[in-house]
């Protein structure tokens, strides 16, 4: 494999070696390379020898074969398997390391879910890592995040179409493998991203009950299909006189299954076409939504930002919302399962990202030092296993300056404590 071969090789050495093997010791030789990735002096040498030396040359043009033999082994249905071959073709990528991760995540996501799926169920979890992973080993290249992939971008970027026509429509190629790709901001996207952005934090029992679930139901995902091609009549200039009255009942439909954010930029169309009425009953009907499962489902909602961009009337309500209703466990238990056992839940969760000023300065000055189960456990300890993640979220950074304003008002006490608490302040990012 000449990608692997030191710098400090003379490829003259190597196809000697070769050519020396194959005639005195009779064996058969594979080289591996991309000719024209071959570099000044090497490229000569490289053509001069292959005439002398090779007896057959095999090129590789495309990573079908690849995939196709690989996702077999894996049990991949054979729609899924076309699928990664247009993905491959779409977007011209023909690196099978590539399609070797996603194989791979696709089978372990698949592991955990029930046997029985419906099909639309699997198609959207092999989209959501195709687009991961296309995020995070292309993105760079192509200038592509998570955050490009929503509806208002899509208009957006139909606005704008045309004006570097000479470069690559990346979105238009990801369209073409699937619409899925382009009207994202589903649930699946939500942990799919956060997988990527953070491996550890996957909550396979909230995918698990996700599968099973009314909201991947083939019926369900029809409506929400129904729901993007409605949008897309918009930007495409194929909407009449008749749209906002189809945009309003396609919307009523896909409340709560598909994103606040899809349904956030609905309304705004709605508004912006004059339609108030449409506007203020889509509203009253989405709140009523989140009111109805933000207490059984609170993980979902403790975070607003991971919607996208919705509304404000739907953040605030959200924001605003008392979680202490939803009977969330006490924050020390919530600390010990999530930090100390490993063992927490979607209410732990919320219930160490809900805790106040002074709930946390009870559990790190008073709780945690006569808890005997954090005996071995220091508050500083789980100050920093809170703090330990590569990249910091929005509750990271905000539990960062409360810990700091924590420590400062403590340091007012006494020139000891000024000391002791602006050392605790220095190691916070160590």
């Amino acid at each position: 494999d000449f990608e692997r071969m030191s710098n400090k090789l003379d490829i003259k050495d190597v196809m000697g070696l070769a050519n020396q093997l194959k005639l005195e010791k009779n064996c058969q030789i594979i080289l591996i390379l991309d000719e024209d990735k071959a570099e000044g002096g090497n490229k000569k040498k490289y053509a001069e020898y292959k005439e002398k030396l090779i007896d057959e040359t095999i090129k590789i043009t495309s990573v079908e074969p690849l995939i196709r033999s690989k996702a077999k082994e894996a049990d991949i249905d054979q729609p899924l398997v076309d699928l990664m071959v247009k993905f491959a073709d779409e977007l011209d990528i023909h690196n099978f390391r590539f399609f070797q991760k996603v194989i791979k995540l696709y089978k372990q996501f698949r592991e955990q879910l029930p046997e029985e799926v419906a099909y639309s169920t699997t198609e959207i979890i092999l989209i959501r890592i195709l687009q991961g992973y296309f995020i995070e080993d292309f993105g760079t290249i192509y200038e592509v995040s998570w955050n490009d992939f929503t509806l208002k971008n899509a208009v957006r970027r139909r606005i704008d179409k045309g004006k570097e026509k000479d470069e690559k429509d990346i979105f238009l190629c990801l369209e073409k493998v699937s619409s899925r790709l382009i009207y994202s901001e589903d649930e699946w996207f939500i942990h799919f991203k956060q997988w990527v952005n953070q491996p550890d934090y996957t909550d396979y029992e909230v995918l698990r009950a996700l599968a099973k679930s009314e909201l991947i139901s083939e019926e369900n995902n029809k409506l929400t299909e129904k729901f993007h091609q409605t949008t897309k009549k918009f930007w495409s200039l194929q909407a009449d006189e008749n749209f906002p009255t189809e945009l309003y009942e396609i919307t009523k439909k896909v409340i709560g299954l598909d994103s606040l954010g899809n349904i956030s930029f609905a309304i705004k169309l709605l508004e912006m076409l004059g339609h108030q009425e449409k506007v203020d009953n889509l509203e009253n009907l989405t709140i009523e939504w989140i009111n109805e499962k933000i207490i059984t489902d609170c993980r979902r909602f403790s975070q607003a930002e991971s919607w996208g961009e919705i509304r404000d009337n739907f953040k605030n309500y959200i924001d605003n919302f008392d979680f202490n209703l939803a009977t969330l466990p006490a924050l020390i238990d919530a600390v010990f399962k999530k930090y100390i056992n490993g063992a927490w839940s979607n209410e732990d969760e919320v219930s160490v990202e809900k805790a106040n000023k002074k709930q946390w300065e009870d559990l790190l000055f008073i709780q945690i030092p006569q808890d005997e189960r954090f005996n071995d456990i220091n508050s500083s300890y789980i100050v920093t296993k809170i703090l330990e993640r590569p990249t910091a979220s929005k509750f990271e950074l905000s539990f960062r300056k409360m810990i700091v304003e924590i420590y400062e008002e403590k340091g007012k006490e006494s020139e000891f404590y000024k000391n002791y608490m602006d050392y605790l302040i220095s190691r916070l990012d160590e």
